[in-house]
Parts: C-alpha cells; sequence; structure tokens
C-alpha cells in the first residue's frame, strides 16, 4: 500500500511477519527491522 503511494515503507519482524512473507506475498518494504526499537538507528 505505501509502495503504491510513494511512501518509504518497513516491515518489522515482530512475529506477525517473517522475511519469508516478503517473498511468499511479493511485498518490497524499502527497510526491514528486526524490532521496532531499530527505528531510531533507521531515522539518523
Amino acid at each position: 500500500m505505501g509502495n503504491n503511494a510513494g511512501m518509504t515503507t518497513v516491515l518489522v519482524l515482530t512475529g506477525a511477519s517473517t522475511e519469508a512473507d516478503i517473498d511468499e506475498q511479493g511485498i518490497e518494504p524499502d527497510h526491514v527491522l528486526d524490532s521496532l526499537g531499530e527505528i531510531g538507528e533507521m531515522l539518523n
């Protein structure tokens, strides 16, 4: 959805989503994070 709107996208691997979802669902996030705790590093 975000990609279609020209937005930067992030997939957070919180247990509900896995890296396998990227291939299986054909999603292409700009960033993949293991937890929300990493968001500060990504934004800098």
